[in-house]
């Protein structure tokens, strides 16, 4: 299967990594249970129950994604334009004076305000 951003916004799976999985199970994937880089996972009772992409370091080499991929630099208007050609549902919470939080499928999205500008912060999703 193809690992796509597009499949993680909708189901939560990240390549071969979704929620329940257990840290053998993690392990098989990344070839370690700790992620790194802009991956970070959290476990509750042993069962990998979030995923988070931190846009500030690079995805870790087993887990590439096929197709396109934003960065820091991703605009929420490159984000909306995406979620529009990908058909993916979303919401946009009231956004405050430093970020713009975003429901997008099955994943949240935050981008950072500074002045008229946006950087892409996360996207996260958990069980």
């Amino acid at each position: 299967m193809e690992r796509t951003l597009s499949e993680f916004l909708r189901n939560g799976r990240l390549g071969g990594l979704q929620f329940g999985a257990s840290k053998a199970d993690v392990r098989r994937v990344l070839g370690t249970d700790a992620a790194g880089g802009a991956l970070r996972l959290s476990f509750d009772r042993g069962r990998l129950a979030a995923i988070a992409l931190v846009f500030r370091e690079p995805l870790p080499r087993e887990l590439r994604l096929a197709g396109w991929w934003p960065t820091r630099a991703t605009t929420f208007r490159e984000l909306r334009d995406y979620l529009d050609r990908e058909t993916i549902p979303y919401r946009m919470a009231i956004p405050t004076d430093a970020q713009i939080l975003v429901r997008a499928g099955a994943a949240g999205v935050r981008f950072s305000l500074e002045g008229t500008r946006t950087s892409l912060e996360s996207i996260q999703a958990q069980s």
